[in-house]
């Protein structure tokens, strides 16, 4: 076990390596995406007492909605407001934001390799997570939006942990748990309103899972249905919050009325038709290609070639993971307004799905993987040079001005 897992740790630091690659020089720079400059500039005016947790602030707000108000009514104020606290300790510098997505990024690791391990019930080591942040990071949406400061980041986190809270609500067998997980996802909801409801169904898809498998030691309905209550109460606790605060319930209020309802019939962006709505279909076929291409070859690899045998129980896993991941993505088309950076609350859950149903497969493939003396030095000296290209060419890229240069000079 202890040389297996010494393998995994080479592959899980090489896989780390190599996202921080892809990301520190990229986080070096001038400019983001329009939405992403957006959001930081509420959360700078917040950190020099330009506005509030209630009345974010947005100067140009009428030229950009055409609403004749400062006040930012587009999203939820929880992101701006803990973004505000990065500008107050760090500064106005334009690293604030990307320093903020550093941290994102390490959180969702942490997050994906705990709650994987969670659900692996500790059967194999931390460090066999690998292929899974493998998956997730190389997915375009996730590669693309974590240098871009944008909010589905930190929604993706919240609902990450009320999602793994909730698993632990069932595995536990404790409502703390699921109490635990409303709140979460309440935080969810502060953060991009109705896209942060997805936990809700998490133990109900559980049971549903089970039900469909029928593995050994399937729970009720009786306990799905009491823990969902729970995390309803949970998520009660951040309402009766907001709505006892007349600057929230008022914000909440002009939130729904000028960002949900016009989105959801079409009077925002973009018409209301069809394929507006269908169009979260495509998205996904292009942004998820590199999961299911990889789940189709892995299932080529060992259906036909290895006839590998899979545990009822990573089955069951990997079909709620999935479903999850479905009730992520599917009330998206509710609105004809749908953009790919809307999946990405979704990705972890897809990954991980891969992951755990092919898991003992590629573990019994990597345990081949022979690290002698000389092969370990060999690949500590590669995983040094990648880090040292990482930080000359984020030293190099410092300050530079790539997107958007002209207007930001």
């Amino acid at each position: 076990m202890g040389k297996t897992n010494n393998i995994h740790q080479y592959f899980y630091y090489t896989v780390i390596v190599l996202i921080g690659l892809l990301f520190f020089p990229r986080l070096a720079d001038f400019g983001l995406f329009m939405d992403g400059s957006i959001y930081g500039t509420v959360a700078h005016n917040m950190a020099i007492g330009d506005g509030s947790f209630w009345q974010p602030m947005f100067h140009n707000y009428y030229a950009l909605v055409g609403v004749n108000s400062a006040i930012f009514y587009e999203h939820p104020p929880l992101m701006f407001w803990i973004q505000s606290w990065f500008f107050k300790l760090f500064g106005d510098g334009f690293y604030v934001e990307n320093f903020y997505g550093v941290i994102i990024l390490l959180l969702h690791i942490l997050t994906i390799t705990f709650f994987f391990k969670d659900i692996t019930k500790s059967k194999y080591s931390i460090f066999a997570v690998w292929p899974v942040l493998l998956l997730w990071y190389f997915v375009p949406t996730i590669l693309w939006s974590t240098s871009q400061n944008m909010l589905d980041n930190t929604l993706s986190l919240w609902t990450l942990l009320s999602v793994w809270a909730s698993y632990r609500a069932v595995r536990k067998d404790h409502f703390l748990w699921a109490i635990l997980a409303g709140v979460l996802m309440g935080l969810a909801v502060l953060t991009k309103g109705p896209l942060g409801f997805f936990p809700l169904t998490a133990i109900a898809l559980l049971w549903l899972a089970n039900f469909w498998t029928k593995p050994t030691g399937s729970y009720s309905f009786y306990r799905a249905f009491y823990k969902s209550i729970a995390v309803v109460a949970g998520f009660g606790i951040v309402v009766v919050n907001i709505m006892t605060n007349p600057k929230g319930k008022v914000f909440m209020l002009h939130y729904i009325k000028q960002q949900v309802i016009p989105s959801v019939t079409g009077q925002k962006e973009i018409e209301s038709t069809l394929t507006g709505h269908l169009s979260i279909l495509k998205n996904m076929l292009i942004e998820f290609s590199p999961i299911y291409g990889v789940a189709i070859l892995l299932w080529i690899l060992f259906h036909f070639f290895r006839k590998e045998h899979y545990t009822i129980k990573n089955k069951t896993i990997a079909l709620w993971l999935i479903f999850v991941g479905l009730s992520a993505t599917m009330p998206i088309a509710l609105s004809a307004k749908s953009h790919s950076f809307y999946l990405i609350s979704s990705v972890p859950y897809f990954a991980m799905a891969v992951g755990i149903y092919w898991i003992d497969s590629i573990l019994s493939l990597t345990q081949k993987v022979i690290l002698a003396r000389k092969n370990k030095r060999t690949w500590r000296v590669f995983l040094t040079s990648i880090v040292l290209f990482t930080i000359v060419s984020t030293s190099v890229q410092w300050g530079k001005y790539h997107r958007d240069g002209s207007m930001l000079k």
